[in-house]
């Protein structure tokens, strides 16, 4: 104990004020101190819920402290806390820690309770490794303050090997002018005496909140003063680290009355550890000094710290000294049970947040299911810093539930310091299998087991599947595992004795030790397989008398040899037939009426099997019926030519009840002229004859036909009959004119397409103006089939106008068939017509006009534009085209340019309309002339394009062409019009253009698209150009 003055500046005291403070100071030295005196017998505490949980609580003094101990614990206890209450104060919680002999320690503070509380309280709740907290039963002891006299209290005496301090202490007496110089020291002085009494060994007095300040102090009066120059120096703590078990020493504001030749900072904790320290100093003139536990005997709690200066001469100078407290580092721990797996048996432990007071060499994981299979693991450290083991069950016996793992940290003297615990829970597992019963088949006898899921607590070695029908045909199968990790099994009867009805199939997996495992069963149901067998009725032939049997579905609970067909119509016809095996399985017989008498009717055939062993198994059987066959035969009449007089007869589906040796068709157009053919055999098997009715006198009309199969006994069998019409024949022929020349007065007259009813010796062509000048001509036959004569108005007495030809064939008896005729125009050489046409074909080339639906324009123009021409040349008219292909014309003025410099009557531009905008409604025909429009000046026809004369002739001939073409074609009449077109306005004679119709209108498109439809166009033009050149003739 020592006595402390501080701060004492310049005050003025006087003697008695001198021993007032020595009388203070022998009081202090007789301070109380306080002393606990603890009463706590060792109990037992345990858990009234589980037996056997608990263990030996005691309460002692370690140390200094006060701690409650809970020693030889029973059960699965991972943590314990307590409830630390007195008498007056429901007090705090405390919890306990695993020490390294594997106790249960809680430090006990009673800063929380008042002096006078004297017996105190623990109520203990301890945690399971199942999760659950348990109270144990309470725990109760006796803790007193006691006080004694500081003057009682021994002092302890140096044994340290540092070089003791000269201490001095000078009292004097002193009057008003005395002096007294002191050096004041943490010496306690006697409360008997002034004399020098040692303390306790190396101590300074000083405070124990870390930091200590000795200044120096002037005490004087009125008429003395006493100077005392003391040392001075401020000790801090910094730095202080538990876990570590270190702390700093820094001593500033350093200064002594001697010089000061270093800073000595002797520190112990109990006193067989002291140290003498000498500081460093740093750069700032502070000395510092850095304290670890491990010079220490790894003490920790309360450790002192004294200042001494040491001087040049070897003196040490007292100058204060502090405490400080060292806490006992636990170790820390975090325990992780992570990536458990029941199946496999495993799960992971990780150690995190991991520290010790110690150094750690290792992490220990000891772990166990129960106490015969305890394991020590080392963990291993992680890259983060972590540790890490992998538990296995089979380690541990291959037992599942609560496993317990504790955590310890050895160190490298070999320590172990335990740091908490946990567990976690393996649940059995059970081996999994789904049995499933596949392709069962009754019939062979078999079926599929196949398993799925396939799992086991311990390893699969294979995978077994005893199976049996009945106790003495069980056998143990192994099943074969599958590309998709199933595993498959076929069980066949016949190695079960050929049984059928329930069958038991189990699962067991077999492990590499032998074991085996079972994992459930199943049963399926084998069905007494019946003969199968589906006959049917194929190709039946009446005509024939035969039918194919075809047998599908084939199978018997036997093998089958062979497969028999027993088939009769009566009784007496029975024949046992062996079928014969297709290449898809099934079995074919063909049966005919001669090997049963000929017999139509009912026939009957049955199903057998015939096994290796010659048995017969029935299954099953059909009935069909064979027809009496009638004759049969297809007559039909081809290739009927009413101006020949022919046709074919063609006879198929031939067949007869008895056999053909000819196919007679008697044939006549009436009772008189009936004739017996015999057809003729064709390649595909039909029979064709070809009837002229010049051998049935040539007779028109209905002719009959009949069906007759000669046999090879001369016996006839009917099998029906037909009729035809041969129309009576109209002779044909086309009549043309061609090279007509008015100037000459000639015309040319061509007659192709020639044929009569009758033969034809010649062609004759009576050619007329007028009735008497009818003259009867014979045309000359040309190399090409056709029929020519040339007529000169010479013999028709020089005159013009219209000629008529008609056209009439001859025949050897002398008879005239007449066959058409036409007419023709010679004009008279003074009105200067020179009969030509000039057709203008629009658009071409690249010019497509308008196009729907892959239709152009510019081809149907063209199509209508080369009919117009042929009709114009029968009629004589010489016809000039703009173009006669798909190139390009210009139509602006080129194609007029051509007409201008023909000697052509007329032009006329072939067109199809549309309105531009897209599908539309619009129909019918229009034809437009010249209108003049002094926006579109004529470039090449200045003179003639507003010609009152051509004019003239051209309204006419819009209006003829015009009124033609609606009569022909029945189309809607969108009239005459007039526009200011290139072609019109260009062109020097008589000009027209037509539209014959809109393309942009599906419907009319169908129509004009049509080549007939053309035809009939230009048929109608041409008639139009032809009564034009009637109006318009000589004026």
């Amino acid at each position: 104990l020592f006595l402390h003055v501080k701060y004492i500046k310049e005050m003025f005291v006087k003697k008695r004020t001198l021993l007032f403070l020595s009388l203070c100071a022998s009081a202090l030295n007789a301070q109380l101190v306080q002393a606990d005196m603890v009463n706590a017998p060792s109990s037992q505490v345990s858990s009234s819920q589980v037996a056997e949980t608990g263990g030996q609580l005691s309460v002692v003094d370690e140390a200094g402290q006060i701690k409650a101990i809970l020693s030889n614990i029973q059960g699965e206890i991972i943590g314990v806390t307590a409830q630390f209450s007195s008498e007056t104060n429901s007090g705090i919680t405390v919890t306990f820690s695993m020490d390294e002999q594997g106790r249960y320690v809680a430090v006990l503070d009673r800063s929380a309770f008042a002096e006078e509380d004297q017996v105190f309280s623990l109520k203990l709740t301890a945690q399971l490794t199942d999760g659950s907290f348990q109270t144990l039963s309470d725990y109760s002891f006796e803790w007193k303050k006691d006080v004694v006299s500081a003057a009682e209290k021994p002092t302890a005496l140096d044994n340290s090997d540092a070089t003791p301090s000269k201490i001095e202490e000078e009292a004097t007496s002193t009057t008003t002018s005395s002096t007294v110089n002191s050096s004041l020291t943490a010496g306690a002085t006697s409360s008997t005496s002034n004399s020098l009494t040692r303390s306790s060994s190396n101590t300074i007095a000083g405070s124990s909140n870390g930091s200590t300040s000795v200044p120096s102090a002037r005490v004087s009066t009125a008429s003395s003063s006493v100077n005392v120059t003391q040392p001075t120096g401020t000790i801090t703590i910094e730095n202080r680290n538990d876990a570590q078990g270190t702390f700093d020493v820094r001593v500033t504001n350093v200064s002594s009355p001697k010089d000061i030749s270093s800073v000595i900072l002797p520190t112990w904790s109990q006193t067989d550890d002291l140290r003498w320290y000498e500081a460093t100093r740093q750069s700032d003139g502070s000395y510092k000094l850095t304290v670890n536990k491990k010079d220490h005997k790894y003490r920790t709690g309360t450790y002192t710290v004294h200042l001494y200066y040491k001087d040049s001469s070897g003196g040490l100078t007292g100058a204060g000294g502090t405490t400080t407290h060292l806490s006992e580092a636990k170790p820390t721990g975090t325990i992780t049970i992570e990536n458990r797996n029941d199946a496999q048996g495993t799960f992971d432990v990780r150690v995190t947040n991991v520290s010790s007071p110690k150094d750690i060499s290792s992490v220990i994981l000891p772990t166990w299911s129960q106490t015969d299979d305890l394991r020590w693991y080392e963990a291993t450290r992680q890259s983060d810093g972590s540790y890490k083991l992998t538990v296995n069950k089979k380690d541990h016996k291959y037992r599942t539930g609560t496993y317990t793992v504790h955590l310890y940290y050895k160190d490298s003297s070999g320590g172990l310091t335990g740091a908490g615990g946990t567990t976690t829970h393996l649940s059995e597992v059970k081996p999994t299998g789904t049995i499933t019963i596949e392709n069962r088949n009754d019939a062979q006898g078999t079926f599929d087991v196949r398993v799925t899921n396939v799992s086991s607590p311990k390893d699969i070695a294979s995978v077994l599947l005893p199976t049996w029908s009945q106790s003495d045909d069980i056998r143990w199968y192994e099943a074969t595992r599958q590309s998709d990790g199933s595993y498959r099994l076929t069980v066949n009867k016949k190695d079960h004795k050929y049984r059928t009805g329930t069958y038991t199939v189990h699962l067991y997996y077999k492990d590499s030790n032998g074991g085996l495992t079972g994992a459930g069963g199943t049963t399926t149901h084998l069905s007494e397989a019946k003969p199968t067998g589906t006959i049917t009725i194929e190709n039946r032939n009446d005509a024939q008398g035969t039918f194919d049997v075809r047998v599908t579905n084939v199978s018997s609970p036997k093998d089958i040899a062979s497969v028999l067909l027993p088939t009769w119509s009566q009784s007496d016809d029975i024949r046992w037939y062996e079928a014969t095996r297709q290449s898809d399985g099934s079995y074919r017989l063909t049966v005919n009426k001669k090997d049963h008498k000929y017999r139509t009717g009912t026939y009957t055939v049955h199903l057998y099997y015939k096994d290796s062993n010659g048995g017969l198994t029935g299954a099953g059987g059909t009935t069909t019926h064979l027809s009496e066959a009638k004759p049969t035969g297809t007559i039909t009449i081809e290739n009927r030519n009413d101006a020949q007089g022919t046709f074919d007869v063609r006879v198929t589906n031939v067949s007869s009840p008895k056999d053909i040796a000819s196919v007679l068709l008697p044939t006549w157009s009436q009772s008189d002229d009936i004739r017996w053919y015999e057809a003729t055999r064709q390649s595909d098997g039909s029979y064709k004859l070809t009837v002229n009715k010049k051998d049935h006198k040539y007779r028109t009309g209905t002719y009959t036909v009949h069906l007759y199969y000669k046999d090879s006994n001369g016996g006839l069998t009917g099998a029906g009959g037909t009729t035809t019409h041969l129309s009576e024949a109209k002779p044909t022929g086309t009549i043309t004119i061609e090279n007509r020349n008015d100037a000459q007065g000639t015309f040319d007259v061509r007659v192709t397409n020639v044929s009569s009813p009758k033969d034809i010796a010649s062609v004759l062509l009576p050619t007329w103006s007028q009735s008497d000048d009818i003259r009867w001509y014979e045309a000359t036959r040309q190399s090409d089939g056709s029929y020519k004569l040339t007529v000169n108005k010479k013999d028709h007495k020089y005159r013009t106008g219209t000629y008529t030809v008609h056209l009439y064939y001859k025949d050897s008896n002398g008879g005239l068939t007449g066959a058409g005729g036409t007419t023709t125009h010679l004009s008279n050489p003074s009105a200067q017509r020179s009969y030509t046409v000039y057709i203008d074909p629009g658009h071409g080339g690249r010019d497509s006009g308008a196009s729907y639906g892959g239709v152009h324009e510019k081809n149907l123009a063209l199509s209508v534009s080369n009919k117009l021409r042929e009709n114009l040349l029968q009629y004589g008219i010489n016809v000039l085209m703009t173009r006669t292909g798909d190139y390009d014309v210009d139509f602006k003025t080129e194609r007029s340019r051509m007409t201008n410099a023909s000697n052509a009557d007329l032009f006329i531009s072939i067109h199809f309309n549309a309105t531009g905008a897209g599908v539309s409604n619009a129909t019918g025909i229009e034809t437009y002339w010249y209108q003049y429009n002094p926006e579109y000046q004529p470039k090449i026809n200045k003179e003639m394009h507003n010609n009152p004369t051509r004019l003239a002739e051209s309204e006419i001939l819009a209006n003829k062409v015009q009124e033609s073409l609606i009569k022909e074609t029945g189309a809607v009449n969108r009239g005459v019009r007039r526009e200011t077109f290139a072609v019109l306005r260009e062109t020097a004679i008589p000009a027209i253009l037509v539209e014959l119709g809109f393309m942009d209108n599906p419907s009319e498109l169908q129509v004009i698209k049509q080549d007939s439809y053309h035809t009939r166009l230009a048929k109608a033009l041409a008639q139009g150009v032809m009564n034009w050149y009637g109006a318009v003739e000589g004026k």
